[in-house]
């Protein structure tokens, strides 16, 4: 009697554990579709994107100059033309 007892509880344990894992696993593998109504036009492309961007190469620019600079006419990222 003891052992059948210990044989019918291991088969509910594991019907009940069975089925709570098909229940809570049975919806999440629904397919869900979007329905459109079909019309002509343009094709666009739209790309949405987070991240960095990085310089393929980066060049450092600088001088060296002997002496006492006077004034200066131009600061960090001013834009200037030849010559000046």
């Amino acid at each position: 009697m003891n052992k059948r007892l210990w044989w019918l509880l291991s088969l509910l344990v594991v019907a009940g554990g069975s089925g709570w894992y098909w229940w809570t696993n049975s919806n999440k593998d629904e397919i869900k579709y979007r329905t459109a109504k079909v019309d002509r036009g343009d094709i666009q492309v739209v790309i949405s994107a987070t991240g960095t961007l990085n310089a393929v190469t980066t060049v450092q620019v600088g001088s060296q100059v002997s002496g006492t600079i006077a004034k200066l006419y131009a600061d960090f990222n001013t834009k200037v033309s030849a010559g000046q």
